[in-house]
């Protein structure tokens, strides 16, 4: 049964028996990259919606005067799906080139940070 659940997605999984059936798929010798990349998203999931907030921050400074917001919102839910989809892929792309899922999944939340610290140093420079 627990061969049968080692080629599932890691998604019907509970989060607390995936670090053991982790452990499991390593020692039978099977591959447990798709499991593990799924244990670090979700690990990483609170830090990566932390991100998210910096960058929202970025476009949400609403300026009752300006009448340009509704572009500043449209932007940042384009950038927001953006950074979604982007991940997935950075995830991918990383992983495929052999680097440990712990370092994938830690990339994007980096990423985003920093590009929505650059945003923010930016917006402060223009302003002041």
């Amino acid at each position: 049964q627990q061969l049968i659940d080692s080629f599932s997605v890691p998604m019907v999984i509970d989060f607390w028996h995936l670090p053991g059936f982790i452990k499991k798929l390593n020692h039978s010798g099977l591959s447990s990259n798709k499991h593990l990349n799924y244990y670090f998203k979700l690990l990483l999931k609170p830090l990566f919606m932390a991100a998210i907030i910096f960058l929202a921050v970025c476009f949400v400074n609403i300026n009752p005067r300006n009448m340009n917001n509704t572009k500043l919102i449209a932007a940042g839910l384009v950038v927001g799906f953006l950074i979604y989809f982007l991940t997935e892929i950075c995830i991918s792309v990383i992983i495929a080139y052999g680097i440990h899922p712990f370092f994938a999944a830690l990339s994007p939340i980096i990423i985003t940070l920093l590009m929505s610290k650059l945003i923010l140093l930016q917006f402060h420079e223009a302003t002041s």
